[in-house]
């Protein structure tokens, strides 16, 4: 069996399209329309044009045991990239503010040009230090969720990392895979 392919994302991010669901349970459904509603025009109003949130209530069976809220969104581009954001709504918040927090950070995101953001990157981290050849990628912002899964990689498999930024900044992560077959 062949092992990992290495992962190089590192262009800017060209956006085409930005989508996204809203959902709801055991709360009215104007929670979800709010939510939705707060994170397209701050979107649109930062200039990005096609923006499509999808709004869900969810009933019966599919229902959650609590009420509760979420939104997520995420970046459709021209090339390979992996950028998100979202946010819970929680007890006394406002649906409309749960709506702009998702959008604004996908904007802080997007605004640095990174084709991955900051919660993807530490998920990438263990298959680049297993796969076969050198892997590159942007972050975003590298966190400490991200030097941490780098420092358990290198103890485990021995990958060599190479980090250009600092915490909380816009970083190039390099990794030497280690090529594990099966």
């Amino acid at each position: 069996m062949e092992g990992l392919e290495p992962l190089r994302i590192e262009g800017e991010v060209r956006v085409k399209r930005i989508r996204g669901v809203s959902l709801c349970g055991r709360l009215p459904a104007h929670v979800a329309e709010r939510q939705a509603g707060s994170a397209e025009r701050l979107l649109r109003e930062a200039g990005y044009r096609d923006v499509e949130i999808r709004r869900e209530v969810l009933r019966g069976e599919r229902a959650p045991l609590s009420p509760g809220s979420l939104i997520c969104l995420w970046v459709e581009s021209e090339e390979p990239s992996y950028l998100g954001s979202d946010a819970l709504g929680e007890k006394g918040k406002p649906a409309e503010e749960v709506g702009r927090e998702a959008a604004k950070l996908l904007v802080r995101q997007l605004r640095t040009g990174a084709p991955v953001d900051l919660h993807t990157a530490d998920n990438l981290i263990l298959w680049c230090s297993l796969a076969d050849g050198e892997s590159l990628f942007r972050t975003s912002e590298l966190t400490l969720h991200t030097l941490t899964a780098i420092r358990l990689a290198e103890m485990i498999t021995e990958a060599r990392f190479v980090v250009k930024g600092s915490l909380g900044e816009p970083t190039l992560i390099r990794c030497q895979g280690v090529g594990l077959r099966r």
